[in-house]
């Protein structure tokens, strides 16, 4: 942490950041297997929500919104059927 700053430190490899918030999301990138941002078309599964949302680009030739994503999905829980384009 620099000289006279207030911020949080990383346990695991001692990245430093002044927001909460900002450490949670390194730590959820960096440090955790977990993926819980599932792709609306096939298995692929990402850390971060902006990892999706560059596959679904790349992959799917889709550019959504994080809000359009979780519409869909909240219609997909509903039994709301497959999403076309």
């Amino acid at each position: 942490m620099p000289d006279g700053e207030v911020g949080f430190k990383c346990l695991e490899c001692g990245h430093w950041d002044r927001y909460l918030s900002k450490l949670r999301r390194h730590v959820a990138g960096r440090h955790s297997n977990s993926r819980p941002h599932a792709c609306l078309f096939c298995n692929h599964r990402s850390k971060t929500s902006s990892n999706r949302q560059v596959h679904l680009r790349i992959k799917h030739g889709v550019v959504l919104t994080n809000a359009q994503i979780e519409e869909m999905e909240r219609k997909k829980a509903e039994g709301g059927g497959q999403q076309t384009f």
